[in-house]
């Protein structure tokens, strides 16, 4: 009978990805905001709760990228689901300083405002 075989991953794989991850977590600790965002993005996009809650506090601040109170709380909100505590507390942050409706509704006046047409039809 043949078994099933697993071959690891090579073990410089995976220090490559802890690499890039830890320049990404030294950029921010060195204020260095653009690598910092460079580098953790892609962990945040796959899920890394670490990076995304980084993410979250750059974009919170304006480090790195332009302050976006809504972008912040996507990341915060996504790693707050995975059990992060800082991003619980930072998302709750936004909602009880409302930040974040005033963000949703200065959004919703530019585009009115910008002539979007994303309605049906090409209502206002």
């Amino acid at each position: 009978m043949g078994g099933v075989v697993l071959t690891p991953k090579p073990r410089s794989v995976v220090w490559e990805v802890s690499t890039r991850f830890d320049e990404g977590v030294n950029a921010y600790l060195a204020s260095n905001y653009e690598v910092a965002m460079a580098r953790l993005t892609p962990f945040a996009e796959s899920g890394n709760a670490r990076a995304q809650a980084y993410l979250g506090k750059m974009y919170e601040s304006g480090w790195g990228a332009e302050r976006d109170y809504g972008e912040a709380l996507r990341w915060f909100l996504k790693a707050a689901e995975q059990g992060d505590a800082f991003s619980q507390a930072h998302a709750g942050y936004l909602y009880e300083q409302d930040w974040v409706s005033r963000v949703t509704e200065q959004r919703a006046a530019e585009l009115h405002d910008g002539g979007w047409s994303g309605l049906p039809h090409g209502r206002r």
